[in-house]
């Protein structure tokens, strides 16, 4: 049985077993003790936390940047499906990452409608040069190799098995508006999410743009 699926399975039998009256809790209570023994699960595996976005088919290069972003500044792992994407990892580490993704994405898509940039690769490398600019504004916050530790220790306990998001060596961007987005950068104000993960800050490792 997939991991992720047992887990679910796990929650609701527990849920049943406490929420539940007279023999229906009993059975569930049962039924979760022969899998939890089976299964080698523990308290922690039970509350493994996620939550799920939608997102396009094909997720672009600044799309995936931010997200990883996100993940690597929370501790939280980022999983990608069809069409969605998810945050996983403990419960203040998925809201964090949750968070900071709204933010900086609805900031990001405001600074582009005030510079009324148009096309689809313009707008996508002004987004790119936000979020390197923002990279950097998290790498001098510190803190990040705890972050970094963490959200390896979730993807080998739970995801070894699933595709996660990738990290990116070479970037091709258009120089004008690469560094457009890169000064538009500098005025996203990342503070108040960075204290609320008390200012650990998390790390894109090898993540370059080759400006042409």
């Amino acid at each position: 049985m997939n991991r992720e699926i047992l887990l679910e399975k796990i929650r609701k039998l527990l849920s049943m077993g406490e929420l539940g009256t007279g023999n229906e809790a009993d059975i569930a209570m049962k039924k979760l003790h022969n899998l939890i023994q089976t299964h080698g699960i523990t308290k922690d595996d039970i509350n493994l936390f996620k939550v799920d976005f939608s997102a396009p088919v094909r997720k672009e290069r600044w799309l995936r940047a931010l997200l990883d972003m996100c993940g690597d500044f929370s501790g939280v792992c980022v999983l990608l499906g069809h069409k969605l994407f998810a945050f996983a990892g403990d419960e203040a580490g998925v809201n964090i990452a949750s968070e900071l993704y709204r933010y900086i994405k609805k900031e990001i898509e405001r600074k582009l409608k005030n510079n009324n940039i148009k096309g689809r690769k313009p707008r996508n490398d002004f987004r790119l040069g936000c979020i390197i600019t923002l990279v950097k504004k998290m790498e001098r916050l510190g803190g990040w190799r705890d972050m970094q530790e963490k959200q390896k220790s979730i993807k080998k306990k739970y995801f070894s098995n699933l595709k996660t998001s990738g990290k990116y060596r070479r970037i091709h961007v258009n120089r004008q508006m690469y560094e457009a987005g890169r000064q538009s950068g500098e005025d996203i104000n990342i503070r108040r999410q960075a204290n609320g993960g008390n200012s650990n800050a998390g790390l894109i490792s090898g993540l370059q743009a080759e400006v042409i």
